[in-house]
Formats: structure tokens, C-alpha cells, sequence
């Protein structure tokens, strides 16, 4: 799959994947051994969008996103609407009904929810959110 990814055409068409040219594809032989030749910290912390997106930055997305917050959580970060509705039920305060939401998917999405994949799904277009409220994600 990773090959796939490293593709030119691939690239070229998602060039948000930039960051997978890079990556070393090596299978262990167990568990053990992968241990001690590359220990990995518990938790990656985010570097150029790659690594899990953090509540500070999630805060930041919040304050910037606007009264369309919930046509962004089921059109882009495909959030159901029951739960967009317990949210609002949940929680009074705009920002931090979008911070919820915006939380909500980082835990569904786990491993994935990166700031570079987040920024991906929010400069959609037809979404019309504000590049200055998004881009701070692909440089921390």
C-alpha cells in the first residue's frame, strides 16, 4: 500500500501525501526485535501535520470555524447528526460546541486524525472555510 502511495501519479494527485516519499517501509520479525532497533515514543507529537492532531490545536480550529460548523461536521468530517444534536444539547457555547465535534472526530478517527488529514477534510472548497483559520496546521 505504502508503495502505491509513493507513486508519482499518486503524488501528483494528492500532493498532501507528500510526507510518504519518506517513510521507510520495514516489516519486523516481532515485536521484541522492532523494539530495540526503533523504539517509538507512546505518542507522536504533531510535526508538519503529521502527527495526531492535539486539543490545542483542535481549540484553534474552533475559533475559527464559523455558524456552518455543523454542515462541516456531517459533510466533511462525516459526524452523524444525532451527535451534532447531542453536542448542541450538551453545550451552549459556540466554540466550544465545535471543539466537541472537533474532538469527537479525533477520537472516532484515532491513528488518522492527523493535522494535515484535518486540513485536508476542512479546506474542501465548497466548505468556504477560511484558509488563515486551517493553515497553522501543516506548519506545527
Amino acid at each position: 500500500m505504502l508503495e502505491l502511495l509513493k507513486e508519482k501519479e499518486m503524488q501528483k494527485t494528492f500532493p498532501m501525501l507528500a510526507f510518504v516519499k519518506d517513510l521507510d517501509m520495514t516489516t519486523p520479525l516481532s515485536v521484541e526485535d522492532s523494539e530495540t532497533q526503533n523504539p517509538v515514543p507512546a505518542k507522536k507529537v504533531c510535526c508538519n501535520g503529521r502527527g495526531r492532531v492535539t486539543e490545542k490545536q483542535l481549540m484553534t480550529v474552533a475559533r475559527g470555524l464559523g455558524h456552518s460548523w455543523r454542515r462541516i461536521g456531517i459533510q466533511a468530517l462525516d459526524i452523524p447528526s444525532v451527535r451534532i444534536e447531542q453536542i448542541e444539547e450538551e453545550t451552549t457555547i459556540h466554540v466550544d460546541r465545535v471543539f466537541a465535534m472537533l474532538r469527537y472526530w479525533r477520537n472516532q478517527k484515532r491513528k488518522e486524525a492527523t493535522a494535515a488529514y484535518l486540513h485536508s477534510l476542512l479546506s474542501q472548497k465548497d466548505l468556504e472555510v477560511p484558509s488563515e483559520s486551517i493553515d497553522f496546521l501543516l506548519n506545527d
